[in-house]
């Protein structure tokens, strides 16, 4: 079946307010991929040469207007290699490029005049882990770059990160896997079981515990204070219908999502608290030739 993505942009907002917004990477865990690689279906045609691909991504606010039109172009294994996104105020365009592992290996994006508005390369280790990351000038010559190094254990498992020889994580396994992941100088922290699922992640006095149901996450919960939040997902079998924000017990957003025969996202729409909509994602798709 299809790999989900999932819209969390609002929790992020929310939750960016207590210092966690890196708290729902469970979240983006599941769309992270997906983004990046345009919301790339997972389906093939019937043709095997091609791939079922999104071709443009069209977002609307709850009048109904355009306020972004994004629209993709691949490479020859189906790999989102130009994005054109088109806002009310500006167009700019990323052109992305891949290592030989199908990892992004650098990212240059342009204005609508081809000016170069930022530019990016990336290195990675064997475990596609990041080991450099390069900022460029407009000229191509190296700003700033960061280092990445890990040491791992016989099994491969990450224990300490470095950034530019300076500590900057370090995980811990009890005996069934789990993997405790910790920052120095600081109280934040995140919880994997064995399958790498987040299963409670927190700083300070906020923390927030994840559930999951056959595999997907069905339920994050948190408190700060005395508000208490809750994120409730539901499914039809391997599809996600619907996201519902929870402050004290009241909604404050809804996503709802649908899909086409094929099980490919074509519309996401986000509702206020009043079950308005205020944002709709539509998304259409193109066969592309893909080589073997």
């Amino acid at each position: 079946m299809k790999k989900i993505f999932i819209l969390l942009t609002a929790l992020l907002l929310i939750l960016s307010l207590f210092g966690c917004s890196e708290e729902i990477e469970q979240g983006f865990e599941q769309s992270n991929e997906q983004s990046s690689q345009a919301a790339e279906s997972s389906e093939e045609s019937k043709n095997e040469n091609t791939k079922k691909l999104v071709s443009k991504k069209v977002i609307k606010n709850g009048t109904g207007e355009i306020t972004q039109t994004s629209e993709y172009k691949y490479n020859a294994k189906g790999q989102a290699s130009e994005i054109k996104n088109t806002t009310t105020a500006q167009t700019t365009v990323i052109y992305t490029t891949y290592d030989k592992y199908g990892h992004e290996a650098e990212s240059i994006t342009k204005d609508g005049n081809g000016n170069i508005l930022s530019h990016h390369q990336f290195e990675r280790d064997e475990y596609g882990y990041m080991h450099k990351w390069r900022t460029l000038d407009e000229n191509g010559k190296t700003k700033n770059e960061n280092v990445y190094d890990v040491v791992r254990d016989e099994q491969g498992r990450m224990l300490e990160v470095y950034l530019n020889g300076e500590l900057s994580q370090y995980y811990s396994y009890d005996e069934e896997g789990n993997a405790t992941e910790r920052r120095p100088n600081s109280d934040s922290y995140r919880i994997y079981d064995k399958d790498d699922k987040t299963l409670e992640s927190g700083t300070g006095d906020y923390k927030m515990i994840y559930t999951y149901e056959n595999g997907k996450v069905k339920e994050i919960n948190s408190q700060y204070g005395e508000t208490v939040y809750k994120t409730v997902y539901e499914y039809d079998g391997e599809l996600l219908l619907s996201q519902t924000n929870y402050e004290n017990g009241e909604v404050t957003l809804k996503y709802l999502y649908e899909y086409d025969a094929d099980g490919d996202p074509i519309k996401e729409t986000m509702q206020n608290a009043l079950g308005i909509a205020s944002s709709i994602t539509e998304y259409y798709y193109d066969n592309y030739p893909i080589e073997e």
